[in-house]
């Protein structure tokens, strides 16, 4: 499994699939979100205004597209801002690679939270995505291993976490502590 961080416009990715997270408050989805709802005219707004889908915790919708790079879209939903923290990103994780791995999907594109709609930092929510993905694997007795790659707004920090990740072994290392531990023990081994 390889693990990366990029900053890129959302009709700029290409991979098997983007899985974007959004709040139930958010309607329409903001960041990546909201750019790729954009993009396929609204398709998520209006899934959300008609109420076929509401962005409830763990809910989602697959859709395709022929508009942007990627032509799977797997809209995850977020819950209530206020009830988002890392427990329940590490049991989103979990489950978004489960579907991942049900799907056949060699690489995924991830933007599963909303920093700015949430109290979450990217290193601890990184953290917490990772932690619950090796947990999935462990429980899945997962062989074949997904190329992950997490969307950061923010740009001035991608090579300096990339350069964290880059040696990290995720098929030994299953088991890290959420809340920038990952980070920290990289800078330890060094």
């Amino acid at each position: 499994m390889n693990v990366e961080v990029q900053s890129l416009k959302a009709i700029s990715v290409a991979s098997d699939i983007l899985v974007l997270g959004f709040f139930e408050e958010n309607a329409p989805p903001r960041g990546l979100a909201g750019e790729v709802d954009w993009a396929l005219n609204n398709s998520l707004s209006l899934l959300i205004k008609s109420g076929k889908t509401s962005g409830h915790f763990g809910e989602v919708v697959l859709v395709s597209s022929g508009k942007t790079r990627t032509s799977k879209i797997l809209w995850v939903g977020l819950g209530k801002k206020e009830g988002f923290n890392h427990i329940s990103l590490l049991k989103l994780a979990s489950d978004v690679y489960q579907k991942l791995v049900m799907l056949g999907v060699k690489e995924a594109y991830l933007d599963l939270w909303d920093i700015e709609g949430s109290r979450l930092d990217f290193s601890s929510a990184l953290n917490a995505c990772l932690k619950g993905i090796c947990q999935s694997q462990k429980e899945m007795s997962a062989s074949r291993f997904i190329n992950l790659t997490f969307h950061s707004r923010e740009k001035d920090r991608v090579r300096e976490m990339n350069r964290f990740l880059k040696d990290f072994d995720f098929k030994s290392k299953a088991s890290f502590a959420v809340g920038g531990e990952l980070f920290s023990q990289r800078k330890q081994n060094r």
